[in-house]
Formats: C-alpha cells, sequence, structure tokens
C-alpha cells in the first residue's frame, strides 16, 4: 500500500520486484544500520552507551549519508538526558539519575534526599564517586602529556585545575557545588 502511494501507481497497476527493490532500499539501509546500533549496544546504558555509539559512527558511518543521519539522530536523543544531567551536576551539585547512567553516583542515601545531619556533612569527601565506565571519552583530555609539559615549561603549576583532565574538573565542580548546598 505505502508503495503504491509513494510511487503514484493506480489500484488496478501491478507493480514489478524491481520497482519493490529500488524503493525499499533507503528502508533497508536503515534497518541494517539499526540492527548493527542494537547489536553494539546491547546491554549498555549511559555513557558507556553513548560512546559506542559514537565510536560505531566514527568507525562505520564516515562518509555515509543514510548511515550518519540514523547515527546522528540517536546519538542527539541519547545524549539529552545525559546532558541534562551533566548541567544539573555543574550548576547545582545534585544528579537525578533513577538508572545510573550517569557518570557520578552519590553513594549514600541520605545524601540523595538532602536529609543530612551537621555531623554527616563532615563526611562530604564520600557523597560521590565516578563511574568510569559512564564517563564520556571526550572528557578525558588528548592533550594531557602536552599540558604537563606546557606547565612545567612555563611555570603554570601553580593553577590547582591545570593538570585536571574534564573529567576531574566536572566530578570537582559538581561535589563543591553539592557541598555548598548542604553547607546553606
Amino acid at each position: 500500500y505505502l508503495l503504491r502511494e509513494e510511487t503514484g501507481t493506480d489500484e488496478g497497476k501491478s507493480i514489478s520486484m524491481s520497482m519493490v527493490y529500488v524503493n525499499s532500499q533507503p528502508s533497508i539501509r536503515t534497518m541494517a544500520v539499526l540492527y548493527q546500533v542494537v547489536s553494539t549496544a546491547r546491554g549498555k546504558k549511559g555513557g558507556e552507551l553513548l560512546n559506542a555509539l559514537k565510536n560505531l559512527m566514527s568507525l562505520h558511518y564516515v562518509g555515509d549519508a543514510k548511515g550518519s543521519e540514523v547515527m546522528s539522530f540517536l546519538l542527539m536523543e541519547c545524549a539529552a538526558p545525559y546532558a541534562r544531567m551533566m548541567q544539573s551536576w555543574l550548576q547545582r551539585g545534585k544528579i537525578h539519575d533513577p538508572y545510573s547512567e550517569f557518570m557520578i553516583e552519590v553513594t549514600d542515601k541520605r545524601f540523595r534526599e538532602s536529609q543530612v545531619t551537621f555531623q554527616q556533612r563532615m563526611e562530604w569527601t564520600d557523597w560521590c564517586r565516578v563511574q568510569e565506565e559512564h564517563v564520556l571519552d571526550s572528557l578525558y583530555d588528548a592533550n594531557d602529556e602536552m599540558s604537563s609539559t606546557r606547565n612545567s615549561m612555563f611555570g603554570d603549576e601553580s593553577r590547582a585545575t591545570s593538570n585536571m583532565s574534564a573529567r576531574d574538573k566536572a566530578y570537582t565542580t559538581g561535589k563543591y557545588r553539592r557541598a555548598i548546598h548542604f553547607c546553606n
């Protein structure tokens, strides 16, 4: 039915197999891409899934217009919740991660619910931890070696964050925002 609508053939005319083949190619290509995505994504979630999709796209779909289009759409949709969690973490030190998909995990239930007494506030360094499997590859600096060389050459070691990766900066920023939240 859809093929008849797309090609404009009347109900009385028959559709040849070659017409079916030609008109189904875009759908077949999309299904092949989705099959590979499902095979790659099986058992993964959060940052691990985003890393796998990004790697799949860069390894197999560069130069493939339909594959790149499907992969870009999937990456955008999958990255949206992660980006919202990252924004919340960096701005407020809070995480709403019901499926444990984000790179930061709140380790103690008391700190998730903001029901902390004064004595418990002193344990702020143990409030959360990094889940390495959910850290985006892009948060690891490719220039770590170059950065440390530049800092030693130009004496920029006085800055506390100059040798930190983006992963460490994100973790520390959210952790301090969380500590400030509990102090108020």
